[in-house]
């Protein structure tokens, strides 16, 4: 993992690291003996042989077609999906300008084509590299393989193709269609589609704010099918071929294919194949009458993962799986067995043993889960939830048996429909509580702490340093494993709760790099204000849920100073999306208005009052103002404002700001305007960035101090 987010200039260092020590290693007789020693080396310079290959011969050759215009001839391997008002589609290209060429492409429309998958689209298209703007969104397409994105130059034409000649993969989405019509004909609404996410991981048809809340309660895994599902279904499998006295081999052989089949239905996605891999594995060793041990077999399963796509090292889906997996593993060989025997040697009771034992059983693997993730969750969402340490135990057996009663309902719904559907009542009860337990505690955002990517590394390199002593002090037979990962989650949770509360009592202001638009967010106290979405329509609005999403994944109040693409472009979407309280606006066009829904609408020469801010709309501007700093946030700044803290504007007449009058000057802008009125600014002794493409501007006010830093937008 380390090594995919590393330049390949570091690769090249790491192996020739490698190899010198594998040659030492190999001369060094006690080493040598070891065999884990030779083997670690000799693992990690055929990961930087195999990275670097798949650089040069893969990934640099296509990049070379960013932003190139080229007739292309591309066969859709997927029937679409609309997000942020586009309509993104799966492909592999047949022919560019005319040569024979197999790329994998995700092409892009703004209105839906009159297609299914793998009909063909001819036509112009324009390449451009996916995620370029931002590093972990280019690394996340990178491990995915989906490296390019195409959208049309001109018209395009489709070219239908035949079911007769369309691969096997097609009757595989015929299949997935045929489970999730069965499952909405029984239940059709968001318990349905919570359903078919639970089956099939398929979230498309999830309410956004449903969706929303089971992520910020912590039972995002529910809904992406991997070895939770996998480990479920298998186990049904067995059993069901026990009661029927199968012989257990012929089980188990029957089972692994079950296991094949359910991977090809959820789409053979990185988590739902490590642990298809991992399942063979054990079910192999049950044929062979062989042992199976489970830390071996995610060691295979990675190797082979790793030859099919070295680049599938970087994928957060495969490493959240990996490590969650890793945390169950050590939970369940080393932490649990160790807290049971306490138990057993301290309580004689044997009711309150078995109760302890039973809610130790689940306590204790989420704690090691959580453990393991930690890091990547930090890296991924500037957070960490203590939501899974409540939901795993409450909510998670129901998920299981909400799976099978579903199931269930569609199966029976074939033929009898919802006539006397009790599958379908019991399981639709049990999604609808699923819902409600998202929706209520996902209300108290106090138990989702955020941090600030410095303090994260921070505790979690305090945390590193303290399991490293835990585990050295071990190995001499000075420590406990479960004492040792008692504390480091102790002190992983003391610590973020501590800065997670300091940095939320200071005002913080996002200025998001949406290119040639105006758009911020500011935050205090839980409490999110978003001023003005607009910008270039391509990015701006992933742009702009993704710095909500890190800042407790709601709004509070939208601010619109005026209707036009520098400033509201994106309003109709982010305020659909995210269904604010307050909508603080002027001449709002009438579409605005509509997806406002409930929302308190103040006019933009009003006031918006609360308990962390005050909101005042003027002439040309609006200004913010909290405990710890006064904003002026403006599309002009030629215009005679006031004087503030902080000044966000957008480049038009930026070059005329007085040097004495603000604290701070945050420049919304395009590249190369962006970064021509930064310099002026710098030049005439104005404190002042831009955003110019370069990526968001994180500004933090507390105690009278402003800190600003740039963080990938």
């Amino acid at each position: 993992m380390f090594l995919f987010r590393s330049e390949t200039g570091a690769i090249r260092a790491v192996l020739i690291c490698s190899a010198a020590a594998l040659v030492v290693a190999l001369f060094v007789g006690k080493l040598r003996k070891a065999k884990v020693v030779p083997m670690s080396l000799s693992a990690v310079a055929l990961t930087c042989i195999m990275l670097l290959v798949q650089t040069e011969c893969f990934y640099v050759p296509l990049t070379e077609y960013d932003g190139r215009i080229c007739k292309i001839k591309a066969r859709l391997t997927d029937n679409g999906e609309f997000e942020y008002g586009n309509y993104y589609f799966g492909a592999e290209t047949v022919e560019i300008d005319g040569k024979e060429t197999e790329i994998d492409v995700r092409l892009t429309f703004e209105n839906r084509p009159d297609v299914e998958a793998y009909d063909c689209v001819e036509g112009d298209f324009v390449f451009y590299l996916r995620g370029k703007s931002r590093g972990s969104a280019l690394l996340s397409n990178k491990a995915s393989g989906s490296i390019l994105g195409a959208y049309p130059a001109s018209d395009f034409s489709v070219i239908g193709v035949s079911e007769s000649e369309k691969p096997i993969a097609y009757k595989l989405i015929l299949y997935r269609e045929a489970i999730i019509n069965a499952v909405y004909k029984v239940l059709p609404d968001e318990r349905g589609a919570l359903a078919v996410a639970m089956l099939l991981g398929d979230k498309s048809d999830v309410p956004s704010d449903v969706y929303r809340n089971i992520r910020t309660v912590g039972l995002a895994h529910t809904v992406c099918v991997s070895g939770l599902h996998l480990s479920l279904w298998t186990g049904l499998l067995i059993n069901l071929f026990e009661k029927m006295r199968l012989n257990r081999k012929v089980g188990a052989l029957l089972s692994a294919v079950g296991v094949v089949a359910f991977t090809a239905l959820a789409g053979f996605t990185y988590s739902v194949v490590r642990a298809c891999i991992m399942m063979l594995i054990y079910l192999f060793a049950e044929i062979i009458s062989r042992k199976n041990d489970s830390l071996n077999s995610l060691g295979a399963a990675i190797t082979v993962m790793v030859c099919i796509n070295p680049f599938s090292l970087g994928s957060l889906a495969l490493e959240l799986s990996v490590l969650s997996t890793a945390g169950v593993i050590i939970d369940s060989q080393f932490i649990y067995p160790e807290i049971s025997d306490f138990l057993y040697r301290k309580i004689s009771n044997k009711s309150l043993l078995g109760a302890m034992r039973k809610v130790i059983s689940s306590f204790s693997p989420t704690v090691c889960v959580s453990i393991m993730t930690v890091p990547l969750v930090y890296n991924f969402t500037a957070s960490i939830s203590l939501y899974p340490l409540v939901s795993n135990i409450i909510v998670l057996p129901f998920v299981g048996i909400s799976m099978v009663l579903c199931v269930l309902a569609a199966l029976w719904g074939i033929p009898f429909g919802t006539s006397g559907n009790v599958f379908a009542f019991a399981g639709g009860f049990i999604n609808q509580k699923i819902i409600d337990y998202s929706e209520a505690f996902s209300e108290f955002d106090i138990l989702n702490l955020r941090m600030e990517q410095e303090s994260v590394t921070l505790i979690l390199c305090g945390v590193m340093l303290f399991i490293i002593i835990a585990l050295l002090l071990g190995m001499k037979g000075k420590g406990k494993p479960a004492l040792a990962a008692f504390l480091a989650f102790a002190i992983l949770v003391s610590s973020s709760i501590y800065v997670s509360y300091s940095e939320r009592i200071k005002t913080r202001i996002e200025v998001i790099d949406t290119g040639d638009g105006m758009s911020a967010l500011f935050t205090l106290n839980g409490e999110n204000v978003l001023v003005n979405c607009g910008g270039d329509s391509f990015f701006a609005e992933s742009r702009i849920m993704n710095a909500i999403d890190t800042c407790y994944g709601k709004i509070d109040c939208v601010v619109l100073s005026e209707c036009d693409e520098q400033t509201s472009s994106e309003a109709v979407g982010i305020i659909s999306e995210y269904s604010p309280d307050t909508l603080m606006c002027g001449k709002a066009e009438r579409e605005t208005l509509q997806v406002s829904g409930g929302a308190v609408q103040i006019d933009i020469n009003g006031t918006y009052c609360s308990e962390n801010f005050i909101i005042k709309g003027y002439d040309g501007y609006i200004a913010v103002e909290t405990k710890d700093a006064v904003s002026v946030v403006c599309a002009d700044a030629s215009a005679d404002l006031p004087q503030a803290d902080i000044l966000i504007t957008h480049e038009n007449g930026s070059d005329k700001i007085p040097p004495d009058k603000y604290g701070f000057v945050a420049v919304c802008g395009a590249n190369l305007m962006g970064v021509r009125l930064q310099n002026q600014l710098v030049s005439k002794g104005v404190n002042s960035a831009a955003t110019a493409d370069n990526g968001n501007l994180v500004v933090s006010v507390g105690n009278g101090d402003i800190s600003v830093k740039r963080k990938d937008g």
